[in-house]
């Protein structure tokens, strides 16, 4: 971990000193109803095979039924393991530690304070018209780390003011202007 060597700090060592970490896990959810669809789908497949559909017209529509079961769940796992799971560490006097994983792999990355932009609220939109609510910070590469999320505004609100207060007052960043 560069940033926290260079900072004097060692990542591997029990005495760094984080300020603050926030971790996204509202895609876990989502991970475990994916892997519970692709053994349902698993399921559903063999016994079909094995006793077809009573009054099953032709073995084709069963091969339709089961290939239009398998596009669904293979395309929701493939959406599902394209989400991960975010840790963002505050390193004091370091910059910032970013831990996204998948479910079959994993990356890190490390930010200097310089390039991250105060948290903010984002408001969305849910598939059924409910309000959702981003806590995000933006790189300055264009990138986007949620902090949080979710259709409770007050905790992503409480989330973005954390994480500001972390940056602004305990590692003396200066506010951006007015």
């Amino acid at each position: 971990m560069e940033l926290a060597r260079g900072a004097g700090f060692s990542a591997t060592h029990p005495t760094i000193r984080r300020s603050e970490t926030f971790a996204n896990r509202r895609i876990l959810f989502l991970w475990a109803f994916a892997a519970l669809f692709l053994v349902l789908t698993a399921t559903v497949s063999v016994m079909l095979i094995h006793d077809s559909v009573p009054g099953m017209r032709s073995p084709s529509s069963l091969v339709g039924i089961l290939i239009a079961i398998w596009i669904v769940t293979i395309g929701l796992a493939a959406f599902a393991a394209s989400r991960p799971c975010t840790t963002v560490a505050v390193v004091a006097g370091a910059g910032l530690q970013i831990r996204w994983r998948f479910p079959f792999r994993s990356g890190a990355r490390e930010i200097r304070f310089e390039e991250v932009s105060l948290a903010f609220l984002v408001e969305s939109w849910a598939g059924d018209g409910v309000p959702y609510f981003y806590a995000r910070v933006d790189l300055s590469d264009g990138a986007r780390v949620n902090l949080t999320e979710g259709p409770d505004r007050r905790v992503c609100v409480a989330t973005c003011n954390r994480f500001n207060t972390t940056l602004l007052e305990h590692l003396a960043i200066p506010p951006p202007p007015s």
